[in-house]
């Protein structure tokens, strides 16, 4: 299987699923030699904020996207295999927590990586 048949494209923009609720594909990861596809959900908020969960790989013009639909408040990383790239969000979206499974702060890859995590999804 090449990389890319492991993807639903278009890949890195928000296509909507449901009223406030949209996902994003994005390149595979490989796992083992596998390649594995990487999807984000976008829901919107009460607010009109967005949560960004188990975020895929950041891009400018995905940014601007979603910023059109409203302002990025929460970041997600929802158990030990969905935080690969919460790091690229966290550098560009200042000042939206990030919440994550509890125990994976204390990853060591986790922490290699400089993800800050701001609170544990109970």
């Amino acid at each position: 299987m090449k990389p890319e048949d492991a993807t639903y494209p278009p890949l890195d923009v928000a296509k909507p699923v449901a009223p406030g609720v949209w996902i994003v594909d994005s390149g595979p990861l490989s796992v083992m030699g596998i390649p594995v596809p990487v999807r984000m959900t976008v829901i919107q908020l009460g607010n009109g904020g967005l949560l960004l969960h188990s975020p895929t790989r950041f891009a400018f013009e995905l940014r601007k996207q979603l910023e059109q639909i409203g302002p990025i408040l929460h970041l997600v990383a929802p158990n030990s295999a969905h935080w690969t790239f919460v790091k690229e969000w966290q550098d560009h979206v200042q000042g939206a927590p990030t919440w994550a499974v509890p125990g994976l702060r204390h990853r060591a890859k986790v922490r290699r990586a400089g993800v800050r995590i701001d609170h544990d999804l109970a």
